[in-house]
């Protein structure tokens, strides 16, 4: 656009070249010419702006969701790994609590055991353990008994809310070799045929809580089943 200005106003200076214009007939066109160059510079200029806004914008995002803060996202166990910071039993103060209860802690969380709670095949029993200095809560237990055609396949789940730190009694679960997708989950697990059951031990991590499974039934595929269920 630019080049086609500059020959406007060369053929301009041609055809009155050698005729005596006055500045008031050729102003106006010049005047012209220079507004047009300098919208063209303001447009550039907004592009470029609008451009490196995008990028930073998609940086950032990509930043947010690498690190996590995103609520949605869901991370791999096998990429968490094991806590450095580790408490034991001394140091939580267990409270036997009902669903209700546990319900209204974190509703997020405990909705999706409501079958244990309201399935006529199941029942379970619940225990918070809370921090003995900050009375945070620490982890929740929930060991439940279901019964069906099968048989009756036994269930103790671990609820971790501790962020920094895990109890001394999970360290075994992280320390599961077998890696296996379940609802779009990655876990880490174990399964065992022992004295006519299946055994299976299993890790998983939603959010930001910490999932540990122990499952004991007639059925080889209970573990898949329940993980299934809950995620």
């Amino acid at each position: 656009m630019m080049k086609k200005d500059m020959q406007l106003e060369n053929l301009m200076n041609r055809y009155f070249d050698g005729v005596r214009v006055g500045y008031e007939v050729t102003a106006p066109a010049r005047a012209a010419l220079a507004e047009r160059a300098r919208k063209k510079k303001r447009a550039k200029f907004t592009l470029r702006l609008v451009s490196s806004f995008a990028c930073v914008l998609v940086l950032v995002v990509a930043v947010m969701a690498a690190s996590g803060i995103f609520g949605g996202i869901r991370k791999s166990p096998s990429d968490e790994g094991s806590p450095s910071a580790v408490y034991t039993s001394a140091d939580v103060t267990e409270k036997y609590m009902n669903y209700s209860q546990l319900y209204e802690i974190n509703s997020s969380v405990f909705i999706d055991f409501e079958f244990f709670e309201y399935s006529h095949s199941a029942t379970a029993t619940y225990t918070a353990y809370y921090d003995n200095e900050t009375d945070a809560l620490m982890y929740v237990q929930i060991d439940a008994k279901v019964i069906n055609d099968y048989g009756t396949e036994d269930l103790t789940i671990f609820i971790e809310f501790s962020k920094e730190s895990t109890y001394d009694g999970f360290q075994k679960y992280y320390e599961l070799e077998n890696k296996q997708t379940v609802g779009g989950q990655e876990i880490l697990y174990d399964t065992q045929y022992l004295d006519a059951e299946w055994v299976s031990a299993a890790y998983a991590h939603k959010y930001t809580y910490k999932y540990f499974f122990d499952v004991t039934s007639p059925d080889k595929n209970s573990l898949e089943k329940y993980i299934s269920f809950l995620f």
